[in-house]
């Protein structure tokens, strides 16, 4: 637990300064700023990078009962407010699923929740931890009003957005017809989610057929695994065939979607695809029981934060489908067949292995496009948060 406490301290600060720039940095952005048609996007300090952060978090929460994990998330969310809660890209979406999460919790789930303290760093004991013994009632007044308003703004958000002529979301303006693996874990989950749960047709319709689509059009039917994206116009796949994020992406599209899927026929069919990419997907783990960059390149650098995606989305997919509407004997399965536990474990040990410090290493840099993989490696708060998602989640259900 000491280590998954360090990496949530890091977490917690990276949550609210990330992105900070280096000096050079500053002055690279401010000469690019002086060129025709090189001037740099703003930075956007509640984009994917710190919804993914804020994920981990929670899930420390749930694990530990950490509440410095809980306000960080909180307090997030409140500063995302006070700049009118900006929405440029899908990116954000992430944001709002983040807000229904916070918002289940304040609303009573936590009431009972249990997690394992450490005490005095040498053992754990149980406890039962609750936000109400965290947080006031007005706090806990305020900060639903705020995880609504969240939620609100992401819906008006997507309801308006730009489709593709199929009806779906692209992944950005300036490229009309391109979807994105990526856009699977930022746009699904929201969408499904708040369609059940605010009783939006359209809205879950539309995270489905983001999924299906994606099924249908993107991926490598050689290897079953995804291409980074695809045109829907001309059906021209890009990027390379198995990206460690772009498996990890469309696994937690797929888990975090599941469970909120109401149709019985529709449910069947997304679990089988992730029931079927997961085990593609480990048929490439490493000797050392990680994930390479691209999962096929055994022999290039391995990637943490491909391990800590594909690590978290099995166990978001463990923990929720058991909420499902319908019966699921996916994990069984995998648990039975493929020895899904002992490669879990394996993953589990490398992943605790990538930390120094509190901060985890071996995690490559920002995609910059399609087929555009820097080979820069570092810590960097898509790895920290989805390792600490993982292991926050994997450590508790082994201790259940």
């Amino acid at each position: 637990m000491e280590t998954i406490k360090a990496l949530t301290d890091t977490a917690a600060l990276q949550i609210e300064t990330y992105p900070s720039l280096t000096s050079k940095e500053k002055v690279k952005r401010l000469i690019k700023s002086c060129i025709p048609g090189k001037r740099p996007a703003p930075l956007d300090a509640f984009s994917w990078p710190n919804a993914l952060l804020g994920k981990g978090l929670l899930c420390a929460w749930e694990a530990v009962g950490d509440e410095s994990a809980l306000r960080a998330v909180a307090g997030y969310l409140k500063r995302w407010k006070t700049k009118g809660f900006p929405i440029r890209y899908v990116d954000n979406l992430m944001n709002g699923t983040l807000a229904m999460e916070l918002e289940g919790l304040l609303r009573g789930g936590a009431d009972s929740w249990t997690a394992s303290i450490s005490v005095s760093g040498t053992s754990s004991a149980t406890a039962s931890v609750s936000v109400s013994g965290i947080f006031g009632a007005d706090e806990v007044s305020e900060y639903l009003t705020l995880c609504r308003e969240a939620v609100d703004a992401c819906a008006a958000w997507l309801k308006a957005a730009p489709r593709t002529e199929n009806g779906l979301l692209p992944y950005r303006k300036q490229h009309p017809d391109w979807l994105f693996a990526d856009a699977l874990a930022m746009v699904s989950p929201f969408a499904c989610r708040y369609g059940k749960e605010y009783g939006d047709k359209a809205l879950s319709e539309l995270g489905i057929r983001q999924l299906t689509a994606f099924m249908e059009k993107g991926m490598d039917i050689k290897s079953g695994l995804p291409y980074h994206g695809y045109d829907e116009k001309n059906g021209m796949k890009y990027g390379i065939i198995g990206w460690g994020r772009a498996c990890g992406w469309m696994l937690l599209g797929l888990a975090e979607s599941l469970p909120y899927v109401e149709n019985e026929g529709t449910f069947t069919a997304l679990e089988k695809a992730y029931g079927e990419l997961l085990t593609q997907v480990f048929q490439w783990q490493r000797e050392d029981g990680g994930f390479s960059w691209q999962l096929s390149a055994q022999e290039g650098h391995a990637d943490s934060s491909a391990e800590g995606m594909i690590g978290l989305a099995y166990a978001l997919a463990k923990k929720n489908l058991r909420k499902a509407a319908f019966d699921s004997e996916l994990i069984c399965t995998f648990e039975a067949e493929m020895c899904v536990n002992e490669k879990m474990t394996r993953l589990y040990e490398t992943a605790k292995g990538r930390i120094i410090n509190g901060k985890v290493g071996s995690c490559s840099g920002e995609c910059l496009g399609f087929a555009e993989y820097p080979q820069v490696y570092g810590s960097y708060p898509w790895g920290n948060g989805s390792i600490l998602g993982f292991l926050s989640l994997w450590s508790k259900e082994w201790e259940e």
